[in-house]
């Protein structure tokens, strides 16, 4: 694996753990300033939309998830990548964990001037339940 595909997964690990926290402040420093956010959750661009987003969800919403990333695949072209992963949201409850929310992830990352890598688009879309099994 190289430092850049390495980068790139920790900025997928990130992402979880940061929204898992509520910690909007922090999950913005993972997308550059005009990213797009699309797909099933509808639509946000930019750093003030994330934080209106989360804003109106609610973060003890947010918080009631864990949000898992997995089967992660990561094309490097240079300064830019694109990816994949699914998307799994475990909750708690009554009887146990359960599945909150099941989809996937596509991907488009850039490599800014500081070295770090960030999200440049999300586009989140939902597996039926029915496929969980």
């Amino acid at each position: 694996m190289t430092e850049d595909e390495a980068a790139i997964r920790r900025l997928l690990a990130d992402y979880c753990y940061y929204t898992d926290a509520s910690d909007v402040d922090r999950l913005c420093t993972l997308f550059t300033e005009d990213f797009a956010f699309t797909g099933v959750f509808g639509e946000c661009r930019g750093h003030e939309a994330m934080r209106e987003m989360h804003r109106t969800r609610g973060p003890e919403r947010i918080r009631a998830g864990r949000h898992l990333t997995l089967n992660s695949v990561v094309d490097l072209a240079g300064d830019e990548a694109t990816g994949r992963s699914y998307i799994v949201v475990l909750a708690g409850g009554e009887q146990g964990l359960s599945i909150m929310f099941a989809g996937a992830y596509a991907d488009r990352y850039v490599k800014g001037a500081d070295g770090q890598w960030r999200f440049k688009s999300r586009h989140i879309h939902a597996h039926p339940m029915e496929t969980l099994g």
